[in-house]
């Protein structure tokens, strides 16, 4: 899989004027086969930000599902809006003659956002984040 600079937030957001690749780490064909992941379709972020704690921890790598753009049933995906680079959970609800995003973090300290009709296309949804890895620090259980 690839591997960029960029960060993505896991908070307010974050500019990302370089998004170079800087290396690879390998995942095994069966285990990508068995979730459905094309590895040619797939990237891997860095997480800033503890909002979607404890699910995604600061510091964290995440494995993008890029040909999974369409959010169903809350679930987290790597976006990019007003030129930030973020992490969150996506839930698209049908409001009748308005269609609403919720933007929801895990964390409860970080409130949930809305977009509604056109605004929800200012959104570049990256794809479905299906995987996480961090190290364990000092005194983590």
């Amino acid at each position: 899989m690839r591997v960029y600079t960029a960060e993505a937030s896991a908070g307010p957001g974050l500019l990302n004027p370089e998004d170079d690749r800087i290396g690879t780490l390998a995942f095994k064909r069966t285990w990508l086969q068995q979730i459905g992941l094309n590895p040619a379709k797939a990237s891997i972020l860095r997480v800033k930000g503890d909002s979607m704690e404890p699910t995604i921890k600061d510091g964290s790598v995440v494995l993008v599902d890029e040909q999974k753009k369409q959010p169903v049933g809350n679930s987290v995906f790597a976006f990019i809006e007003d030129d930030e680079l973020r992490i969150k959970r996506l839930d698209v609800i049908d409001g009748g003659k308005s269609k609403v995003l919720t933007i929801t973090s895990d964390n409860p300290d970080y409130p949930s956002e809305v977009r509604i009709n056109s605004d929800i296309n200012k959104l570049r949804i990256l794809g479905q984040v299906v995987w996480t890895g961090y190290n364990l620090k000092e005194g983590d259980k």
